[in-house]
């Protein structure tokens, strides 16, 4: 029996784009169960009874929000994503995933120098700057649903953009180029078996708590550790499966570390996560193989907007780990219609430029601001700098400048600060 629902529903919308007023979600024993089961699988643990007190103790300390997180109606249910600051993005079904961005940046967390050393040696170093460890599932659903997996586009606020391997190299800074990463050939050989041995013995996979506790076992900084660090960057963030294991087939392509950051990991990890969408359509799964984080950092990166959030001298996935960043872009999104809207302008990737879609008004502006500093240079005399004061004529109002001596500012400091307060005021 599916858990009841609370719904309130305004009887004037459709099904044709109108919303459903926010749903209250009533929390049970099968969203605990469920909870329950995730645990399991993430510590590898057996589900006893003093294993479930456990669990239900830290089941009690969450949030009310955080447990809705674990309510998983029919996989052919329609979610609507109820609104939070503004946001309105839907989602048709439900999207699981095991990327844990978050535990992977706990991990590097806990690196020492020397480790954050040998990983940009082999051609990681972008990725141990991870920052952004949440995964939004109903942004990365609606944006799923928008990609189409043969062409490789995305359709986003009426245009379609390209994506290719180039652009996952770049937002979660992995080698892109070099030869291809090949899976085929057997884990025996001589070179293997070593690796085999210490990671696997005499298993096919090893789970992401085993993995690590091997690699925080050791303070040594060799080629086990690069190799399971690789490893553990596949399992939890790359190109993580449907289950919480790593298969022994990924040390065929790591059993020479020296050659790691030759092989094309971009083209592997964005085709992996393109087997894994098609997939995921074509058989209406639960878990979605693959790096979902990929397109929610790509999104927040194409949109024009966002770059006057973040410190673009930074890696994406570094820049966009401010979450009240990417709570203002949302609630900026929303506010000018989500998804839906036309009137987004995006960044787009041509011939290795950066070409800005739709931002001549933006530019026609920044002119005019520069055009009206110019004309202000003149008022700037002996060191001065401009005090604008706003006066007030019937219903309108307008901009005086006043030139104001003696502050401390001379020659071309003087200038500037005018500059700076005229263009912040404009």
């Amino acid at each position: 029996m599916a858990p009841t629902k609370k719904r309130k529903i305004d009887d004037n919308v459709d099904n044709n784009g109108g919303q459903n007023k926010e749903e209250k979600v009533v929390i049970g024993r099968y969203t605990f169960n469920r909870y329950l089961k995730i645990q399991a699988e993430e510590k590898n643990a057996k589900i006893d009874n003093e294993f479930r007190k456990a669990v239900a103790l830290k089941w009690n300390s969450l949030s009310p929000t955080k447990k809705a997180t674990f309510f998983v109606p029919s996989l052919h249910a329609s979610i609507a994503t109820p609104k939070t600051n503004g946001d309105t993005f839907k989602c048709s079904g439900i999207l699981l995933t095991r990327c844990s961005p978050q535990r992977f940046r706990d991990f590097v967390s806990r690196l020492s120098e020397d480790q954050i050393a040998a990983i940009k040696e082999i051609g990681f170093g972008t990725l141990v700057q991870l920052s952004c460890t949440r995964v939004r599932r109903d942004l990365c659903r609606s944006l799923i649903n928008n990609f189409d997996t043969e062409a490789c586009t995305i359709k986003l606020h009426g245009k379609t953009m390209k994506i290719d391997s180039s652009e996952f190299g770049q937002i979660m800074g992995v080698p892109e180029g070099g030869s291809e990463v090949d899976l085929s050939g057997s884990i025996e050989g001589n070179d293997v078996k070593p690796l085999l041995d210490f990671y696997f013995g005499t298993s096919e996979n090893i789970s992401i708590s085993d993995l690590i506790q091997k690699l925080e076992e050791s303070n040594i900084v060799d080629d086990n550790f690069r190799v399971g660090f690789i490893l553990l960057a596949l399992g939890t963030l790359l190109c993580p499966n449907t289950s919480i294991k790593v298969h022994s087939k990924y040390l065929i392509p790591l059993r020479d570390p020296r050659k790691i950051k030759f092989l094309n990991w971009a083209s592997f990890c964005f085709g992996f996560l393109v087997d894994g969408v098609r997939s995921f359509k074509q058989n209406e799964s639960g878990y979605l193989s693959g790096c979902v984080l990929f397109f929610q950092i790509y999104y927040y990166n194409i949109v024009a907007h966002g770059r006057t959030l973040i410190d673009c001298s930074k890696p994406a996935l570094a820049a966009w780990g401010e979450v009240k960043s990417s709570n203002k872009l949302l609630k900026w999104i929303s506010k000018k219609g989500g998804l839906e809207s036309s009137t987004i302008n995006l960044v787009s990737k041509k011939d290795g430029v950066e070409d800005v879609i739709g931002l001549r008004d933006n530019v026609e502006f920044l002119k005019s601001v520069v055009s009206r500093v110019e004309k202000s240079v003149d008022s700037v005399k002996h060191g001065g700098v401009m005090r604008w004061q706003r006066r007030r004529r019937g219903e309108g109002s307008r901009w005086a400048a006043v030139s104001v001596a003696g502050q401390g500012f001379s020659g071309q400091h003087g200038l500037v600060a005018a500059a700076q307060f005229w263009s912040g005021v404009a």
